[in-house]
């Protein structure tokens, strides 16, 4: 009987060591899966942020408002940038005045068409761009406009958010065509006194470039009105409507 129980014990050992290992071995392959299962899902994600940083880089194919620009067009345009001017009342400290002017001249004679403005904010908690155009082919002197009034860049004037991010107004949102343009002026205003001074930096004036083809439903190059003799309309065949 003692013979019988200890073969019945050795049985029942070896099963639970068999079952211990299959226990293991399960465990190992389950974890096996798992770790490539998301070494695929982190693939897929660096994967959808690489497509993310390209589209930031290049813009939207689709949308008309922000069309692809290659890195030749976004050059910006040669321009000269006058020291702020930081405005006052009476004997009101100019650094404390809460209104800052910075003029961006662009070369005599050589009108631009503006497709961005671009520029490193610090601690400007609001930005008026207003324009000097010229109209092409007239005699009239340029007229200033305004194109953007107060536009936002810090979260709070009194906080740090967004007091030093970089920052772009494109012609989309400018309220006047920002074309044939000869000078920009910045107008800045901080309300808060927490800061000493406030500015724009690294500004840039990025021309606009008509996209390749023109729009959609245009003629050809060269076509100006329609001629019969090289453009022929078939007649409609009789069950095509």
């Amino acid at each position: 009987m003692r013979e019988g129980q200890r073969e019945t014990n050795g049985d029942i050992d070896e099963h639970r060591q068999t079952e211990r290992e299959a226990e293991r071995h399960r465990t190992y392959t389950d974890g096996v899966r798992d770790i490539d299962r998301m070494r695929e899902g982190q693939r897929e994600t660096n994967g959808d942020i690489d497509e993310h940083r390209q589209t930031e880089r290049e813009g939207s194919p689709s949308s008309p408002c922000f069309p692809r620009m290659s890195a030749e067009d976004r050059k910006p345009a040669s321009c000269s940038i006058k020291p702020p001017v930081y405005l006052h009342i009476g004997d009101v400290d100019a650094a404390h005045s809460g209104v800052c002017v910075v003029d961006v001249c662009l070369p005599f004679g050589k009108p631009v068409d503006i497709e961005e403005i671009t520029f490193k904010n610090y601690y400007t908690a609001y930005v008026t761009v207003r324009l000097l155009r010229r109209s092409p082919g007239h005699e009239a002197p340029a007229k200033w406009c305004t194109a953007l009034r107060d536009l936002p860049l810090m979260d709070n004037p009194h906080t740090e958010g967004g007091s030093q991010d970089y920052c772009s107004v494109h012609r989309a949102q400018m309220q006047v065509e920002p074309d044939h343009v000869t000078s920009v002026r910045l107008i800045l205003r901080q309300p808060s006194s927490a800061w000493l001074t406030f500015s724009l930096e690294e500004i840039q004036i990025i021309p606009h470039v008509q996209p390749q083809g023109g729009p959609v439903g245009s003629l050809p190059p060269g076509v100006t009105t329609f001629d019969s003799e090289r453009f022929h309309l078939s007649e409609p065949r009789e069950g095509s409507f």
